[in-house]
């Protein structure tokens, strides 16, 4: 962060999708742990119910993650897994993705699941849990740890 002399907070960069259909309603920060340094990511989603990888530290848009049917309104970091990531989203269902082989690793919906749209999720803080919210004016309790090896074999999956 930069303050201007004033002491205003300066923006640093922009991102602004070429698609103008596109409205980004959500971001998370990831870093890409396959470089040195960690590289800083941006992910953000929207209306279109794309996931947008945006590599800040190179100023570009890097890969796409698609398999909503529907806008994606939350994105957040798995809290322990540094490249894990969820998103909930108006098609009524809450994806576990693995940034390292880009790919879905769980899906959460369907019966049980939620019955109107996704609006929020959170991890609980040793990811054991994931927590859901829609409007279908429930909360739901995920338990990811009977997922422990499929989550951990994702590691391995081809991109």
């Amino acid at each position: 962060m930069r303050t201007t002399e004033d002491g205003d907070v300066e923006v640093l960069h922009t991102y602004e999708d070429g698609d103008p259909e596109e409205s980004l309603y959500c971001c998370c920060w990831m870093v890409d742990s396959t470089r040195p340094g960690n590289a800083p990511l941006l992910l953000v989603a929207g209306g279109l119910g794309v996931i947008k990888e945006i590599d800040t530290e190179k100023g570009r848009l890097g890969h796409y993650f698609l398999g909503h049917g529907n806008a994606i309104n939350t994105i957040r970091a798995h809290p322990t897994i540094r490249h894990l990531f969820a998103t909930a989203s108006k098609d009524e269902s809450v994806r576990l993705w693995n940034l390292k082989t880009r790919t879905a690793v769980l899906i959460m919906g369907g019966s049980g699941g939620h019955c109107n749209e996704v609006l929020c999720l959170d991890f609980h803080p040793q990811g054991k849990w994931l927590v859901t919210c829609g409007m279908d004016r429930s909360a739901k309790i995920w338990n990811l740890e009977p997922h422990c090896e499929h989550i951990t074999s994702s590691n391995s999956w081809s991109k």
